[in-house]
């Protein structure tokens, strides 16, 4: 079982319109396809918003600082909002 990425972040769209001459019916194909998921881009904005604080804390982690913006990317796709 993969794991919810949230679907694409910002996704190419391709529509292929096509319809019968004989006929009033149109068929529409629409794909969304590419682009990073939701999931990377909430990861990219905790990086950087871990990134902005310049806490001292976080230097020489590495390691550490990429895995707690996973871990916040996944937690805002997993978690259901407040009402």
């Amino acid at each position: 079982m993969s794991k919810n990425n949230g679907g694409p972040a910002f996704p190419e769209v391709s529509t292929n319109v096509s319809y019968s001459q004989d006929s009033d019916y149109r068929y529409a194909d629409v794909q969304s396809f590419g682009g990073m998921t939701l999931r990377q881009y909430y990861a990219g904005k905790a990086l950087q918003g871990l990134l902005a604080d310049g806490s001292s804390g976080l230097k020489g982690q590495i390691d550490a600082t990429a895995d707690f913006a996973w871990s916040l990317a996944a937690a805002m796709i997993d978690r259901e909002p407040s009402p």
